[in-house]
């Protein structure tokens, strides 16, 4: 074999491992796409249902039984959270009972860290918090998952208000 064929044959390994590194390249971000979008869905997911199942429960404890017609009757801010003998998820009775909860969610042994926070919100600026109860608490659930390259967290909120 001449040197001018070893060229060509060295210049041909060349280009096919250039051709073969695009290609592993392109299916490698491909597939970090794919997982990705597929945390991401699973996390609205659960965020969702994390909020449905929030908003089916009591506006606050003071309206588990009776109506409530001033917003001073309603559990003070610095008392946002599980009350007392509520021990598990499912022992919650209303929206702010969900304040601080943490939980891990496993989905196809993927796994998602879930933290909810509430806060009272006023009409006029709902994302600051009140400093004094109102008809309206904000409800915000935050999805941590690993393969959220991206965003890292996902976050949805909703405010609730009390008619």
């Amino acid at each position: 074999m001449s040197a001018g064929q070893q060229l060509l044959v060295l210049g041909a390994i060349v280009l096919l491992s250039i051709f073969i590194l695009r290609v592993y390249t392109t299916e490698n971000s491909t597939t970090k796409n794919v997982i990705t979008n597929s945390a991401i869905i699973k996390a609205t997911g659960i965020a969702q249902t994390m909020l449905e199942q929030i908003q089916t429960e009591a506006f606050d404890s003071a309206t588990v039984t009776k109506a409530v017609s001033s917003p001073a009757a309603l559990t003070p801010v610095a008392r946002l959270g599980k009350d007392p003998g509520e021990n598990t998820i499912t022992q919650f009775n209303d929206v702010d009972d969900y304040n601080n909860y943490n939980e891990t969610d496993v989905i196809s042994n993927d796994t998602f860290k879930v933290n909810v926070k509430v806060s009272y919100s006023t009409k006029m600026n709902p994302d600051v918090p009140s400093a004094v109860p109102t008809f309206s608490k904000r409800v915000d659930v935050s999805v941590y998952n690993k393969y959220l390259n991206l965003i890292d967290t996902l976050k949805l909120s909703k405010i609730i208000s009390y008619y």
